[in-house]
């Protein structure tokens, strides 16, 4: 038995919206169906109508094994694909990065509950590699983050100020608790300004 086409009846988006919102299907309203007369979405870079592709009318058992296939496929060459997909994105990103931005942006925001999900998801699924990739990095790091502070003073103040007005009092709570610690912080500021050239 084939699998049933419904009529779609989401929101009316035209081609050109999608594009800029980055949206990968479009829908012209009930009113406009394609030339074999379906009441679907179509896809943004062609303008193809969904149900006018051969997956709408295969039956279920057509439709499983082709998915079992594909997903079959996918696992012998995750490589090859993720590489080939690299590759395309450097591409795009080289060519005109801030449109990739843009697009990214505006995906995040039609998207935002299912990009957050997604993204817990993937630190779940790889917090050990990553959490080692952290420690590995942490010197570079720390680096980067001590010449950045260096070279922006102005913006480390006000980073700091708005911190402390979100949380009153807690770096005085800190140092109670914290007495060795907080001790060891003001000999190594106290060491610093010795060596160092200039006045403080």
């Amino acid at each position: 038995m084939a699998l049933p086409i419904l009529p779609y009846s989401g929101p009316i988006v035209t081609r050109a919206e999608a594009k800029a919102k980055g949206l990968k299907r479009y829908f012209m309203g009930p009113d406009r169906p394609c030339k074999y007369g379906h009441i679907s979405q179509r896809t943004t870079v062609d303008g193809g109508c969904i149900l006018c592709v051969r997956v709408s009318l295969m039956t279920e058992d057509e439709l499983q094994r082709k998915r079992a296939y594909t997903k079959k496929w996918d696992d012998a060459n995750r490589d090859r694909k993720n590489a080939k997909t690299a590759e395309l994105y450097q591409r795009k990103k080289a060519a005109d990065p801030e449109a990739l931005r843009a697009k990214w942006r505006a995906y995040y925001a039609a998207n935002k509950e299912a990009s957050l999900a997604a993204t817990k998801r993937w630190y779940q699924k790889n917090w050990d590699a990553q959490k080692a990739k952290r420690d590995a990095e942490r010197d570079i790091r720390a680096v980067r983050v001590a010449a950045w502070q260096k070279a922006n003073p102005e913006r480390v103040a006000a980073k700091t100020r708005a911190w402390q007005a979100r949380n009153p009092g807690q770096t005085q709570r800190w140092r109670k608790a914290n007495p060795e610690a907080n001790a060891a912080i003001k000999h190594r500021r106290r060491a610093r300004e010795r060596g160092a050239e200039g006045s403080y």
